[in-house]
């Protein structure tokens, strides 16, 4: 089976890119949060509107961590990489008694290939007016994988968008810095609005193989924790959830196709 993972960001940095240091002070993890285009929405005059979306790009890889550390908040950043899924452990401290709670968690994030830090001192106005110009190359997704859970299908009692909410298997296509050897496929969800919703909810089943065209959307996520030692329960922010969103869908194998109808 042909093999496809890969993202290409253009954004806006929020905040400088944060550094993870080793015992003898080397930088050994990278992340950084951007804001990037996610779609022009039109109002009731017809006058469009862009509206944006929150990715977490994060890498262990030294040359990357290296271009990433440059980054400052209001940088505008050309990325190039893949989409990313993990278990990682997260640290809440409660903020009754201090106790740390240590789960681990699912998070999916970009790992870069290529970062470029493309411009450095503009003005809001001069940000708003790159992005809207590079609105096209802000936020690309590409994606081959299997169906392996979900396809939940939500028609909002017909007074709204249709979603349909699938995870994807997806075979790697490199080797990620930070994970171990045997790990050779990611897990992102997939939210599909409108047609290909509809569509979608009679074409997929688990097993069918697509080609997805999208973009990465993003929701912010606050956990209910209950403390493990005084039990006392709190909220915590979490991972933005972060979704691909497609624009197109090739049925490739194991599906009812739509155009056999």
């Amino acid at each position: 089976m042909a093999k496809e993972n890969s993202i290409l960001l253009h954004g806006l940095a929020l905040k400088d890119a944060t550094l993870k240091v080793g015992e003898d002070g080397t930088p050994v993890r990278a992340m950084l949060y951007m804001r990037v285009v996610d779609r022009a929405k039109s109002d009731e005059n017809g006058n469009e509107e862009m509206q944006y979306t929150t990715v977490f790009v994060y890498s262990g890889a030294p040359k990357v961590i290296a271009k990433m550390s440059e980054i400052v908040e209001g940088d505008l950043v050309d990325i190039y990489g893949t989409l990313t899924t993990a278990k990682v452990p997260k640290k809440r401290v409660c903020p009754v008694c201090g106790s740390v709670n240590t789960a681990v968690g699912d998070v999916t994030y970009v790992s870069p290939l290529y970062v470029c830090r493309r411009e450095h001192g503009l003005s809001p106005d001069e940000i708003n007016a790159k992005l809207i110009e590079r609105a096209e190359i802000s936020n690309r997704v590409y994606a081959i994988g299997n169906i392996c859970a979900g396809l939940d299908y939500n028609d909002k009692n017909g007074t709204g968008n249709p979603n349909l909410r699938y995870q994807m298997a997806i075979p790697r296509t490199i080797r990620v810095h930070d994970d171990t050897a045997n790990v050779e496929t990611d897990y992102p969800w997939v939210l599909a609005t409108g047609y290909q919703a509809l569509e979608g909810k009679d074409a997929l089943r688990i097993g069918s193989t697509v080609y997805l065209k999208g973009h990465l959307r993003s929701k912010e996520q606050v956990k209910e924790i209950q403390c493990s030692k005084c039990e006392s329960v709190f909220t915590s922010q979490d991972f933005p959830l972060m979704r691909i969103s497609p624009h197109f869908t090739e049925y490739l194998h194991n599906c009812n196709f739509p155009d056999s109808k």
